[in-house]
């Protein structure tokens, strides 16, 4: 068992979740990472996907993530992202329309920051589809 931190997971609509956790998992630009208590400070990029923490109860929590990153300092991180959801948050009815939509975008050609926003959008979706599914 590791020493607990604090933690504040915040979109720009709600504070997702804040509280004591003992590990934090994301996929970060550069794969997945490990935050710790101890872990040194550092500002990492993070992509969109599966975000896990195993909270102050020893149960891991599991969310759909979009992009964004995580600012972590000794003690306390904060992780800002556009989106997070809970599974029980995820209709799949939404993910999948989300999903023909964004590659409908993609297939036509769409200007550069059309494109961005679609491959971002469809990233969030498929996060949100693996989360959904593994439950």
């Amino acid at each position: 068992m590791y020493p607990l931190y604090y933690i504040e997971i915040i979109t720009p609509e709600r504070v997702f979740y804040k509280g004591m956790i003992e590990e934090l998992v994301a996929e970060s630009l550069d794969g997945l990472v490990g935050v710790l208590k101890n872990t040194k400070p550092m500002v990492v990029g993070l992509k969109a996907g599966v975000m896990k923490f195993l909270d102050a109860d020893g149960e891991w929590r599991y969310a759909a993530a979009s992009a964004g990153f995580a600012v972590v300092k000794r003690g306390e991180t904060t992780v800002l992202c556009d989106s997070v959801e809970w599974p029980d948050e995820i209709e799949l009815a939404r993910v999948k329309k989300e999903i023909e939509e964004a590659e409908e975008v993609l297939r036509h050609k769409a200007s550069y920051r059309d494109y961005m926003l679609s491959k971002a959008n469809l990233a969030r979706a498929f996060a949100e589809m693996k989360l959904k599914n593994r439950l």
